[in-house]
């Protein structure tokens, strides 16, 4: 077998593994065959100037992850671009879109350039900007979105609050049509976020502790759905969708037509609110987790494709700051170095979820919602891909994390999946 393909010479050869590529509808064994940085060939066999065997092992696209939090600038104690890119690679992530909930807030050409920059500087995958929807995150006052865009936005998305005033929601959702962009939404009534610190019921009863009603986010939701079907050309997003109300209502937006969509956080999918009452602020987000039924919705709704997207909300805080009482202590945890050792576990190994289904909303899923060049394995595509074994037990252990931050709930959690490879553009990253 020559080692040229079309005249181009490949550099690497990932061989003998099993090719998993849904966006390309391709499952089979092979070798996957890199040149200049790209994907250059597939056939059952290749040669090249160096070759990896991956016999035994699961050749996937790089993973995408288009929730994140990296907080620089402003909270680089927490994490920065290069650390929070690092923790991306470990996880086998090769692209991340990083939320705008900065301090400044990514509102401004000059910012979103500043993110990219950092990314550049720090070669470790590749890093979309998700700009704020509104000026300083504030929801009153709309960004320019099309010189955001120009400075190379891919969305928008003031996470982290809701647009609570629904003519700015609509005057978002219209902006971000103009200029061909998703408005990622984060759907919860800021009142009732603001005085709970957990999902209402038993649980919290026990702790003694404010909870929050499903009805907070289900109410968002069907106002912003509703407002959707008067903004041609927009497309809302539900980001980190967490009550099976809220399922209902997708699934109903999307039968009449609707370019409505959603994720789903690896947490929800595999915790309930009773494990707050267990690992304490290490549990505690927004929106909350859900009781059994609602975490059971959201597994079915990803099955069944109502939810198309998983996405980590990786959101690291310094270790001082979740040592707050409960009530104090901020929203959120990391998850990108355990996405996939939580999701194989529990969707993969214990409900016997196909693993297409969870790499498609890992990978073909989220880049075709943002328009990335990334997400399967079409010859051409930059060589950005995930080498693993799916079925090896590991114990997360927080303290080898490549992020800043320590702050979850799955340490020393017995999860499944290995990493063995990670590649950006040709280059082993991890």
């Amino acid at each position: 077998m020559s080692d040229f393909i079309g005249g181009t010479p490949l550099d690497l050869v990932l061989a003998g593994g099993r090719i998993l590529d849904p966006g390309c509808d391709r499952d089979e064994v092979g070798c996957v065959g890199i040149a200049d940085g790209r994907i250059a060939a597939i056939a059952p066999e290749l040669e090249g100037r160096e070759r990896v065997d991956c016999t035994g092992l699961v050749v996937l696209p790089g993973l995408i992850d288009i929730h994140c939090h990296f907080r620089e600038p402003g909270g680089e104690e927490a994490e920065t671009i290069a650390t929070g890119l690092a923790s991306a690679a470990a996880g086998g992530f090769t692209a991340v879109a990083v939320m705008a909930n900065t301090s400044p807030a990514i509102d401004t050409p000059e910012a979103v350039r500043f993110q990219l920059d950092r990314a550049a500087e720090a070669d470790l995958g590749r890093l979309f900007v998700v700009a704020a929807a509104t000026r300083a995150r504030q929801g009153r006052e709309l960004v320019d979105y099309g010189e955001l865009v120009a400075a190379g936005a891919v969305a928008f998305s003031d996470d982290g609050d809701t647009i609570a005033d629904p003519e700015v929601m609509r005057g978002a959702l219209a902006g971000t049509a103009s200029v061909g962009k998703l408005l990622l939404a984060h759907e919860v009534d800021p009142s009732a976020q603001a005085r709970g610190v957990m999902r209402e019921g038993a649980t919290a009863a026990g702790l003694g502790v404010p909870g929050i009603s499903d009805r907070a986010e289900d109410e968002i939701v069907r106002r912003d759905l509703g407002i959707l079907e008067y903004c041609p050309g927009a497309h809302l997003h539900v980001q980190h969708l967490a009550t099976a109300g809220a399922v209902e209502l997708l699934r109903a937006a999307r039968a009449r037509g609707l370019a409505a969509s959603a994720e789903v956080t690896p947490h929800h999918l595999a915790l309930t609110d009773e494990a707050v009452a267990e690992f304490g602020s290490a549990a505690k987000m927004a929106p909350p987790l859900a009781s059994a039924a609602g975490r059971d919705a959201l597994r079915a709704a990803l099955v069944e494709g109502v939810i198309s997207v998983i996405a980590s909300d990786h959101a690291p805080h310094p270790a001082a700051a979740k040592a707050r009482p409960l009530p104090e202590t901020p929203n959120g945890i990391i998850g990108l170095e355990t996405s996939l050792p939580v999701l194989l576990r529990v969707l993969v190994h214990e409900l016997g979820v196909p693993l297409g289904t969870v790499i498609s909303a890992l990978t073909c899923n989220p880049a075709r919602l943002l328009g990335l060049d990334a997400g399967d394995l079409a010859v051409g595509r930059p060589a950005d891909i995930t080498v693993f074994d799916p079925d090896a037990e590991i114990t997360i252990d927080a303290s080898r994390f490549r992020s800043l931050s320590r702050n979850t709930p799955f340490d020393g959690y017995a999860g499944r999946g290995r990493m063995h490879a990670v590649f950006a553009g040709g280059l082993r990253i991890a």
